[in-house]
């Protein structure tokens, strides 16, 4: 049943295309009723598809008074309103306990699956972003606006100035925060890309909040488009707009907009806008020009949490990373349920860290991805020292299928990790699919998921997420064509690669593959943005950093046995004798051993 149903679905996203959205809040929401009485609910889904249960799953339907009842289905089968408002579970009545009584919620559960099915059909969504529209590397200019309705203003004093620092502010904390966005893309990055944030706003909208953040009969926002036209429209005489077509395409690379109050996602009423990444898709609306530059790519996200506070910027980086041309990690499809990477990555529920403060550093594949990390390939017999993926290193072990890789990763709870679920290697299989990174479907299918982590202890269950990594909670310490889980492919073949000896101390992981080799030690080296690989009988000197800096290759007495000046780019230096080396790159002293 499952299979039909995923096709199903399938063949609905492809004739229509969707746009990327952050996915609902994990945690449990507390609803402001219109009385004033409040309300615990989980929401599930995203911005095409969603729904509210209450903590105990019972499917709920909000009615167009403001408040919740539980659903039921009719004589015909169709899903409709009870006559019963919720409420938290130790408040019901026995009257209404009698009623839950006799609900099968499974069964509401796929009468609601059905029925967003069915809208999918009648659906005109936005438009997928099929690449990226912003560039990826080196200093660029972001355009940020801010928005408020006729009905709804900012509530943070001076939101200019606070947005401006929230965007650009290095080591901005406000409200716990761990950095600005800029310092997360630098971060993330390896300095490699170093975006500057324009703010502008607030912008007076000429409609109240629900006439662009209402649900239509299908589940979409109204008009988040025109949200974005006016605010660029009303600053047309203020902004070049050329200035944001920095690849010079035409088109404006992506406008940004924060709009005054909640978003959906987090628990907003559904007047409320969900945040969200996508291209204009209303023909009436494609072919808007100013300063003669196209607008058609847009984000957006709301000003304030589910505490009413201003937002932390995890939604912002993960609506942003689409504009760079990632794709969602979540299931986007609700009523199939699979087990993806949750917090450990920007991409899932990530950005909710801190209550969306400290967003989780880019993993290896977000950065593989975008360019940003060139993992080493290994699989020879050698001894294995991985460092953290703050300072950008990592591995790639391939398989005969050139798009489907293993990718190694040490991740420590410090930084912007400090809140991931746990510490040690990650080892992530790849199986990269063109049609399905269109379709923004990458994990949706349980038994083959496309960017999945192995998860060390071989547990499903968000309460194990410590145990996904290498060693982790349960002392995992092999990865091999044996073992559960497995280097396979997804086809079952095995690599013959073992990964044994795993072993993390001080914030370090140490292992072996193909059984290591005591006399040929590979080490990986990282800091100020260069990289020193040691295989066979060559020293690899990657370099990010444009200066250019001395180079000196040292036998373990001192005596110079080559030198040289490096920038940007990459060095080979042979290195024939086994023994000891001391490598000199500016102010940096590493000894490699082969």
């Amino acid at each position: 049943m499952k299979k039909v149903i995923f096709t199903f679905l399938l063949l609905a996203m492809i004739s229509l295309g969707y746009s990327f959205a952050v996915p609902a809040k994990p945690t449990p929401l507390t609803m402001t009723l219109p009385d004033g009485t409040t309300l615990t609910v989980r929401l599930f889904g995203d911005e095409y598809s969603h729904y509210y249960t209450s903590l105990d799953h019972y499917l709920l339907i909000q009615d167009a008074d403001g408040y919740f009842y539980y659903a039921e289905s009719n004589s015909e089968n169709k899903l409709q309103r009870s006559p019963y408002k919720v409420k938290d579970i130790d408040q019901r009545t026995l009257v209404e306990k009698n009623f839950l009584a006799t609900i099968d919620k499974e069964h509401l559960l796929s009468l609601q699956q059905m029925q967003e099915m069915k809208s999918l059909k009648k659906k005109a969504p936005r438009k997928v972003m099929q690449k990226a529209t912003y560039p990826t590397t080196g200093v660029q200019k972001g355009l940020v606006i801010l928005v408020e309705y006729t009905n709804k203003k900012f509530t943070v004093e001076n939101p200019r100035e606070a947005f401006d620092r929230m965007m650009n502010e290095k080591d901005y904390s406000e409200n716990g925060g761990t950095g600005s966005a800029r310092d997360y893309f630098i971060a993330s990055s390896n300095s490699q890309f170093q975006p500057e944030f324009d703010v502008y706003g607030p912008i007076q909208l000429a409609h109240a909040m629900s006439y662009y953040g209402a649900n239509d009969a299908y589940g979409n926002d109204k008009a988040p488009e025109e949200m974005v036209i006016e605010a660029c429209q009303q600053l047309d005489d203020v902004i070049d707009f050329k200035e944001y077509d920095r690849d010079n395409d035409g088109q404006i690379d992506n406008v940004y907009v924060f709009y005054a109050g909640f978003g959906e996602a987090t628990g907003g009423s559904s007047s409320t806008v969900w945040p969200h990444s996508s291209d204009i898709y209303d023909e009436k609306l494609k072919d808007i020009e100013l300063d003669g530059v196209r607008l058609n790519h847009y984000a957006c996200s709301n000003e304030l949490d589910q505490k009413k506070q201003m937002v932390g910027i995890g939604t912002f980086c993960h609506e942003f990373s689409h504009v760079l041309g990632l794709p969602d990690l979540y299931s986007t499809d609700y009523y199939v349920p699979s087990f993806t990477p949750d917090s450990w990555i920007l991409m899932d529920r990530g950005p909710y860290n801190n209550n969306g403060k400290t967003p989780p550093y880019y993993s290896i594949y977000e950065r593989y991805a975008l360019g940003w990390i060139t993992p080493q390939e290994i699989g020879k017999p050698a001894d294995i020292k991985l460092d953290n993926i703050s300072k950008n290193v990592g591995y790639i072990i391939k398989t005969d299928n050139e798009n489907e890789y293993f990718l190694l990763e040490n991740r420590q709870q410090e930084g912007w990790d400090k809140y991931i679920p746990g510490h040690g290697m990650l080892i992530w299989h790849i199986d990269y699919n063109q049609e399905v990174w269109d379709l923004n479907a990458v994990n949706n299918i349980p038994s083959h998921q496309y960017v999945d982590i192995e998860e060390a202890d071989a547990i499903q269950t968000d309460e194990t997420r410590a145990g996904d990594t290498f060693p982790g909670t349960s002392n995992v310490t092999s990865f091999t064509d044996d073992t559960n889980p497995s280097m396979k492919t997804w086809k079952g073949n095995g690599l013959n690669k073992p990964i044994t000896d795993i072993e993390e101390k001080d914030g370090i992981i140490r292992f072996k593959i193909s059984g290591g080799d005591d006399t040929s030690i590979m080490n990986t080296w990282a800091a100020n943005d260069i990289t020193v690989n040691v295989e066979d009988s060559k020293l690899i000197v990657t370099s990010n950093n444009p200066e250019k800096l001395p180079l000196y290759i040292m036998d373990i007495q001192g005596h110079i046995l080559d030198k040289s000046e490096i920038t940007a780019g990459t060095y080979s230096f042979p290195i024939s004798d086994r023994g000891t080396y001391i490598v000199r790159i500016g102010e940096n002293v590493y000894k490699v051993i082969r």
